[in-house]
């Protein structure tokens, strides 16, 4: 009985380090973006707006093929890139935003690989006399089977971006998300399992005593 118990806990063991490191993982992905609702048309990467005098443009950079061991704070997403023909303001508001994200590993098999952030500017009025450029998402956490991608927020939520003088084009703003992993749900079962025998083994000694 007590070879089969060591044998029992050992393959517990296992199995709770199998789990820790299905948490740990290594994550390759790259993002692009599109706007929408712009001057110059939309399903591009660069938006320009049109001001009293002058325009405004906001470039998104995505991110190249890059990789990861999650989980990982501040893993680059891209840049966005925002300059000025004079100065300001100009409004964003009603400029859409989709940020997609490619994943290549881990492999899903057949399932989707990938996802879309979907926001929008909600106060945009920008420039010398006004505020900063801000990009709210409606949701900032997206799972692509078990990697979680979490975007972060500036304080007071969104994404922040300040509209420079003419002489200070262009103001670059990095987009930046946490990235962790989930062990698979018949990784947690097994374990559940051999716990569950473990305490009957335990049960059955401490009777017989």
């Amino acid at each position: 009985m007590r070879n089969v118990t060591r044998k029992l806990a050992l393959a517990v063991s296992g199995l709770a380090l199998s789990a820790g490191i299905a948490g740990a993982q290594q994550v390759t992905y790259s993002t692009s973006g599109v706007f929408t609702g712009c001057a110059n048309g939309s399903g591009t990467n660069t938006c320009v707006v049109n001001g009293p005098a002058g325009s405004a443009t906001l470039t998104f950079l995505g991110q190249n093929s890059t990789s990861y061991t999650a989980p990982v704070t501040g893993a680059s997403f891209g840049d966005f890139a925002l300059s000025a023909t004079v100065d300001g303001p100009y409004s964003f508001a009603g400029v859409g935003f989709t940020l997609t994200v490619n994943q290549t590993a881990p492999s899903n098999g057949s399932d989707n690989q990938g996802g879309s952030f979907v926001g929008s500017f909600s106060f945009a009025n920008t420039g010398s006399t006004g505020g900063p450029v801000v990009l709210n998402f409606t949701d900032y956490m997206l799972s692509v089977g078990a990697v979680n991608y979490t975007l972060q927020q500036d304080f007071g939520g969104g994404i922040n971006m300040n509209l420079p003088g003419v002489n200070e084009n262009p103001a670059s703003r990095s987009l930046r998300a946490n990235i962790s992993t989930v062990p698979e749900p018949s990784t947690y079962m097994l374990l559940g399992s051999g716990l569950a025998a473990l305490g009957m083994i335990a049960r059955r000694r401490r009777s017989n005593v």
